[in-house]
Parts: C-alpha cells; structure tokens; sequence
C-alpha cells in the first residue's frame, strides 16, 4: 500500500490504529481518531504507526487525546477541511 492508496482509505485508518493499540492498554478519543483519518499521511503506515506510538507515549490516561497527537498532524489538519467523519463500530452484544 503506497502514501496515495492510504489517502485514499481512510475507513481503513480506524482498523489499523485498533491494531497498532492492541499491544497496548490505551485506546483513542473518536475526536482524535477523526484527525487521523483527515490527516494525509504521507509517510504512510508507518508514519501513522508513529503518530500512534507518540500519542500512547504522552498520554496521562489510558485514552490518547487530541493533545497527545503529533503537531504536525494537528497542525495539516487544522489548516483544511476534515472530510471525514469518524463513527465508532458497534461492538458485539452478548446474547
């Protein structure tokens, strides 16, 4: 996957920080996951793996805020249109 296919799939972006969190006991505020997803990422997957990895490193809690993000992305992002909306997925109901 090249920097302008993960552009492109942003939907994917939710799934793949679900992944790069799974070794971790932290999870991602949706308002923070919507900046991911609006980011360009032109490092690709490894430069979003990075951004993760910063926000679980300088979150006080368990849950990466908008403030834990790097500057970079806060700052691209806050310059255009978010064009992307986040909605976190259902989880299961037990039966």
């Amino acid at each position: 996957m090249n920097c302008r296919h993960l552009r492109a799939r942003a939907e994917d972006i939710p799934e793949l920080v679900d992944l790069f969190l799974s070794r971790y006991d932290v999870q991602i505020a949706g308002e923070a996951m919507e900046v991911l997803m609006n980011y360009s990422w032109p490092g690709n997957v490894d430069d979003l793996k990075n951004a993760v990895e910063q926000g679980v490193s300088l979150c006080d809690s368990n849950r990466i805020e908008l403030k834990d993000l790097p500057a970079r992305v806060l700052r691209t992002v806050a310059m255009g249109t978010r064009r992307h909306k986040f909605s976190p997925r259902p989880k299961g109901k037990a039966e």
